[in-house]
């Protein structure tokens, strides 16, 4: 025989709803960050004349920056004229 869990079902709830909050809490945290590096970002490319597209059409991993007519991957190096 196994022995039964004397854990009633309230108990049980209660670290599941911290576990949530605690979750929660990390994910507010990250958007946060989040934000902070696409502001960032978006000022640094604003100051180099760089403009950031779409997700690159080959690797998917980064998006594409738009400089002098030339749309090009920093990760893989896929390059296409416009």
């Amino acid at each position: 025989m196994s022995p039964r869990s004397t854990i009633g079902p309230e108990q049980r709830q209660q670290p599941t709803l911290a576990e949530v909050a605690a979750l929660a809490d990390r994910l507010d945290v990250i958007e946060r960050h989040q934000k902070q590096l696409k502001r960032t970002l978006r000022a640094i490319a604003r100051e180099s004349g760089v403009s950031i597209g779409s997700p690159c059409i080959r690797c998917q991993q980064c998006h594409m920056l738009v400089k002098h007519g030339c749309l090009s991957c920093p990760v893989c190096g896929y390059q296409e004229s416009l």
